[in-house]
């Protein structure tokens, strides 16, 4: 795990924040873990976000396309997920069965209801946490103007 959980924890307590969310290849890796292929081949338009809470640093929520809903895999165990976006996924054949991931993997990116967009899908992470009404600390060196529009 690269998370260091006291720093991180006293550097929440200095600023006061009770969530952070990581937007940027480095920072997401960092909180939750895995390498994104939306930030690495999207270095100025992908959006990922991996968010935790002061009081559960180790247990990341993120919100990603779900075309790279597996690579969550690779990371920590995550606390939750939303996918944005749809992709199809193969259903397994008929007598088959899934692994613990594929069932992970099936439940994340196939079964659950997909954000429209990625700001939806950090809204929707931000509520499902209990940071809606908080003080939440965000990389906005990652953030585009653009990602705010109303018709993206």
């Amino acid at each position: 795990m690269l998370v260091n959980v006291e720093r991180l924890q006293a550097k929440m307590d200095e600023q006061r924040l009770d969530g952070l969310v990581a937007t940027s290849l480095p920072n997401v890796q960092y909180i939750a873990g895995f390498w994104s292929p939306e930030l690495a081949d999207f270095p100025y338009s992908g959006q990922v976000y991996a968010l935790i809470t002061r009081d559960r640093p180790t247990e990341p929520f993120v919100v990603t396309p779900n075309l790279d809903m597996s690579v969550v895999l690779d990371g920590y165990p995550a606390r939750g997920t939303i996918g944005v976006g749809t992709f199809y996924r193969e259903g397994p054949a008929e007598g088959v069965e899934l692994t613990k991931e594929e069932r992970w993997l099936k439940a994340h990116s196939v079964d659950a209801q997909p954000a429209a967009s990625p700001l939806e899908g950090l809204v929707m992470a931000l509520e499902q946490m209990g940071l809606a009404n908080k003080a939440v600390g965000i990389g906005e060196d990652q953030l585009r103007p653009f990602f705010f529009r109303s018709d993206r």
